[in-house]
């Protein structure tokens, strides 16, 4: 499956960076809970996936079609 990034830090600085863990966590968070709302299964459509150089946040593609055809106030 595949996951488009909703957001991407650098591996040294999620490392040594607690704010950044925080916020990392927090829009994890945000994510499996949208995707809960939405009746999507967080743990197949919200992923954190770390290697040598970054960190990335994705969302699958059912997710990101979801996002971006939803109507709301926040566009």
């Amino acid at each position: 499956m595949s996951f488009t990034a909703v957001a991407k830090v650098g591996r040294s600085r999620y490392d040594t960076d607690p704010a950044v863990q925080m916020w990392l966590a927090g829009v994890k968070r945000h994510m499996e809970e949208l995707a809960q709302d939405v009746g999507l299964a967080p743990e197949l459509n919200v992923r954190l996936s770390v290697d040598d150089r970054e960190v990335l946040l994705g969302v699958s593609e059912q997710m990101d079609m979801y996002l971006r055809e939803e109507p709301g106030s926040w566009r």
